[in-house]
């Protein structure tokens, strides 16, 4: 083979080379655009689907289930059934509550609180009287309310069917044997959204807590050791609590032949 074509074969091969190379760099090149286009679509896919969410409304997280507007008030009818095992009788005592929401203060804790002033009387034809002043405090995740110096957890946020929490962790129940009996108590949402009527008035959309259902030997008991605790709370929607059942008796037949304890009634006859 001739010198002239080696020389010409050369050439024509260190230009293919040349072609060939700047082939592979321009296609990593475009490869490279393709993922940098590709980040871009998906950094503005993201941020448009981040921009659409929709946060649910108040009412879905349960948050109006307490209204905390200043002059807000719920009307009691309230009865109290007392099991003397003195006397061996049971004794009915009944009144009225009516529960205001007072002006806002920030807590001990930092976080915005409400007075509220509680009234009571005899009858619906006698004055009211201010009976004493609680505090209730809600923020995202729940509501709390401290009276006389016990503080409960009464809602949990979001609002969840079955959801379980121990609403009574504040209290000093290991502590003081007084408050013994209201240990460990799991409340837990058994209806939500349902319509409820207190014997006085119904309510379309309320949640139901149950906070403790306890009973040992019998429900009405004659001659073994028996106890029974028992609490409930129904909360309406811009209304607050209306309706508490709250029981506590013991049965001790060596030494009575008649229980003794209470269950009190709490039920909403009317509010603003």
């Amino acid at each position: 083979m001739s010198l002239l074509v080696v020389s010409s074969l050369s050439h024509i091969y260190n230009k293919k080379l040349e072609i060939t190379s700047e082939s592979v760099i321009l296609s990593l090149k475009i490869m490279k655009l393709i993922h940098i286009a590709f980040l871009l679509l998906l950094t503005l896919v993201y941020g448009s689907c981040r921009k659409q969410v929709i946060q649910p409304p108040n009412s879905d997280l349960g948050y109006e289930y307490q209204p905390l507007t200043k002059g807000h008030f719920v009307i009691y009818d309230v009865d109290s059934v007392l099991y003397n095992d003195f006397t061996e009788s049971i004794d009915t005592v009944s009144w009225q509550i009516k529960d205001e929401i007072g002006d806002s203060f920030v807590d001990n804790e930092g976080r915005s609180s409400n007075y509220v002033q509680r009234s009571q009387r005899k009858t619906s034809s006698e004055p009211w009287q201010v009976d004493h002043v609680f505090y209730i405090t809600k923020d995202n995740f729940k509501l709390e309310w401290k009276e006389n110096n016990l503080r409960f957890i009464k809602l949990v946020f979001p609002v969840k069917l079955n959801k379980k929490w121990q609403g009574n962790t504040y209290i000093p129940t290991r502590t003081n044997p007084e408050l013994t009996w209201l240990d460990s108590w799991d409340y837990r949402y058994t209806d939500v959204v349902t319509s409820f009527n207190t014997g006085r008035k119904t309510y379309s959309k309320t949640h139901i807590v149950d906070q403790e259902d306890f009973l040992v030997g019998e429900l009405e008991p004659t001659s073994v050791f028996s106890a029974r605790i028992y609490s409930r709370e129904v909360w309406a929607e811009n209304v607050g609590m209306v309706y508490r059942e709250i029981t506590n008796w013991e049965f001790q037949p060596s030494t009575s032949n008649f229980r003794k304890g209470f269950t009190v009634y709490f039920r909403a006859r009317a509010n603003n």
